[in-house]
């Protein structure tokens, strides 16, 4: 029983991820569309690393969290 409810929210956990990191690449490519300047353009992508980053070892956490939850519970 445990484990199916990690599996699932493992599952649900990396769809979501890949859905944020798919909006970041988009916001990344739309504004280096529209900007030109080098620094501009570095300066995003350094942030847009940052940002997946971020979001992994959120993701990490979040999961570490819930596994955590889910097995003192049951």
């Amino acid at each position: 029983m445990q484990a199916i409810f990690i599996l699932i929210y493992l599952v649900s956990l990396i769809f979501v991820e890949m859905l944020i990191e798919k909006r970041l690449n988009t916001l990344n490519y739309r504004h280096m569309q529209k900007i030109w300047w080098g620094y501009w353009s570095y300066w995003l992508f350094m942030l847009h690393k940052k940002l997946k980053i971020i979001i992994r070892i959120l993701t990490v956490l979040l999961f570490l969290f819930w596994i955590t939850i889910i097995i003192i519970l049951f």
